[in-house]
């Protein structure tokens, strides 16, 4: 093709249809194509160039590069759903469906228009067959292309245009609920709480917080006597709490102030000593 239209854009350049296809054979440079040419070149050197004309090279050039059942091909691919749209364009799906109907030798608008709308987006199949008004007839090709690209088109500019426009996300699984005309809506559930702690799992190699406070707490130093500050018992334990050295001022007070008590406790009567009985008479010494 690049060599056909600049042969029409630069007739002068060539002097013949011979001069036109060494040209566009100097362009076969590799692979199977440079293999034909050196063919070529042997045989024109013995005979000459083998084509009476241009078109007898390109019919030639056909024969050997292009598949001899490209329409089985084409046929087969359209028969399956290799060829269905999917995520592209519609200009694009639209190229490749067009090129296939050329291979297939398809005819009748009724089977090309079947195959189009199998391969298409299901949407926008369905807006072009509900269209109450200006839906294209079964048998009308070009109607049916155009619509699919222009909405296709309309549903891209839609698109773009609401991007700016996008709702915040929706958390949770959506709800049902019932609408105030009848019927059903689906309305978004709450976003779930935060998790407390970064992870909602713990264990034991990714403890939380309170597991780590309390490992801290379990690995703490035991605590010892208040009193002499030594470990293994309690102050109200210590062998030392009656030794004055150890006592606080409030102990050594109490202390006095029990001794001083017990010393102003009189004697049980059992205890006291009886006076001695006067005697009835005078020694003789006396």
């Amino acid at each position: 093709m690049s060599c056909r239209a600049y042969i029409r854009l630069v007739p002068e350049a060539f002097e013949s249809e011979a001069q036109q296809i060494v040209w566009a054979m100097t362009f076969m440079k590799s692979g199977r194509a440079s293999t034909w040419a050196q063919r070529i070149f042997s045989l024109e050197d013995a005979q000459g160039l083998p084509f009476s004309d241009w078109f007898n090279f390109e019919n030639e050039f056909c024969k050997d590069f292009t598949p001899a059942n490209a329409a089985a091909l084409a046929i087969n691919k359209l028969e399956g759903s290799s060829y269905f749209q999917r995520n592209r364009s519609v200009d694009d799906y639209l190229d490749e469906f067009r090129e296939l109907i050329s291979d297939s030798g398809y005819t009748d608008p009724r089977n090309i228009i079947v195959k189009f709308r199998r391969g298409l987006d299901r949407r926008i199949s369905q807006a072009i067959v509900g269209m109450t008004q200006g839906r294209p007839t079964d048998v009308d090709l070009d109607s049916w292309y155009d619509l699919a690209v222009q909405i296709d088109q309309n549903r891209a500019a839609d698109k773009a245009f609401m991007a700016s426009y996008r709702s915040p996300p929706m958390f949770g699984n959506p709800q049902t609920q019932a609408a105030p005309r009848g019927g059903m809506v689906t309305v978004p559930r709450p976003p779930p709480p935060p998790h407390r702690f970064a992870h909602a799992a713990p264990t034991p190699g990714n403890p939380v917080p309170m597991d780590i406070d309390a490992a801290r707490k379990k690995a703490a130093l035991p605590q010892g006597c208040r009193r002499c500050g030594q470990l293994g018992h309690w102050a109200k334990d210590c062998p030392q709490r009656f030794d004055v050295r150890h006592m606080s001022a409030d102990e050594v007070q109490d202390v006095l102030e029990a001794m001083l008590a017990k010393l102003d406790v009189a004697p049980p009567e059992e205890a006291v000593a009886e006076p001695a009985e006067e005697e009835d008479f005078v020694p003789c010494s006396e």
